[in-house]
């Protein structure tokens, strides 16, 4: 009986890292960055976020999640330096900015 329970043990253990090691993969992996400049052409808040709409220099426009902290720092009809990430399953959200 006490071997049963120790192999149990090292079962779950063996599994929690096999899902720390696929949730690292994913995270530094498949988590896509960008750097752009853009101009903020809005900001807006939709169901208790806080997004800007940023415009590409090639017209392209898309919405992008920031932080709280950073909200009231962005101006509108600015140019920045701009860094976010994204993936599958992650809206893009803001890593960085930087006024131009």
């Amino acid at each position: 009986m006490k071997n049963i329970g120790m192999i149990k043990k090292k079962r779950s253990v063996q599994g929690f890292f096999l899902l720390l090691i696929i949730f690292i993969i994913y995270y530094f992996f498949i988590t896509s960055s960008n750097v752009s400049i853009v101009t903020i052409d809005k900001k807006m808040i939709e169901h208790n976020k806080n997004y800007i709409e940023v415009k590409f220099e090639g017209g392209m426009t898309k919405d992008i999640k920031v932080p709280k902290i950073v909200w009231p720092l962005i101006q509108e009809n600015k140019t920045y330096l701009l860094k976010y990430r994204y993936n599958l399953i992650r809206e893009p959200f803001l890593v960085k900015i930087q006024e131009v």
